[in-house]
């Protein structure tokens, strides 16, 4: 199976927009229930306006010119924190455990590295085990949890906070 990942703008905003409400109204574990989907507002803080921001990164994942999947990432405003981000990222259900989640974070890993920043977070529902062993896998950390940040059809969900150091302190740090 070919996955082609294709960084987005604002300019693929109806595409991105589109994936996401289909994507929320599957009311998946691990991702927030949004009843009245996300407006195409919500969906514009997701995109960065240019190719070239080092600020965000959205990217689609494809197979046969189908959307599958979808990572975003923001870095951190504050001064001390700048040399990081952390990300969300969603799959279809039809495509888990077919490599488009590891294609998605890699894509992602090589972009951070790309653009000078060392650290990357993320959260993830603690039950979602699937997600949590691929990001173990994929060398991520566990740094921490959030007791009962979520509550889910009347259950207590803890948020598990990852992350992964990606490259060493260098020149260009607070750029």
């Amino acid at each position: 199976m070919k996955i082609e990942i294709i960084k987005t703008t604002l300019k693929e905003i109806e595409v991105v927009h589109k994936y996401m409400n289909e994507i929320f109204a599957l009311e998946l574990i691990g991702l927030s229930i949004r009843p009245k989907g996300i407006t195409l507002e919500e969906t514009k803080k997701y995109l960065p306006e240019q190719s070239n921001s080092k600020e965000k990164l959205c990217a689609l994942a494809f197979v046969r010119n189908k959307v599958v999947g979808q990572i975003a990432f923001s870095r951190y405003e504050k001064f001390e924190y700048r040399h990081g981000g952390s990300f969300g990222m969603s799959v279809v259900p039809e495509f888990w455990r077919r490599g488009v989640g590891t294609q998605l974070i890699t894509y992602l890993e090589e972009w951070i590295i790309l653009n000078g920043l060392l650290k990357i977070d993320l959260n993830v529902w603690s039950n979602n085990l699937t997600a949590i062993k691929m990001y173990e896998k994929l060398g991520y950390i566990h740094e921490g949890c959030r007791k009962s940040s979520i509550i889910r059809n009347g259950k207590e969900i803890d948020l598990i906070l990852m992350g992964k150091l990606l490259q060493n302190y260098g020149d260009n740090l607070y750029e």
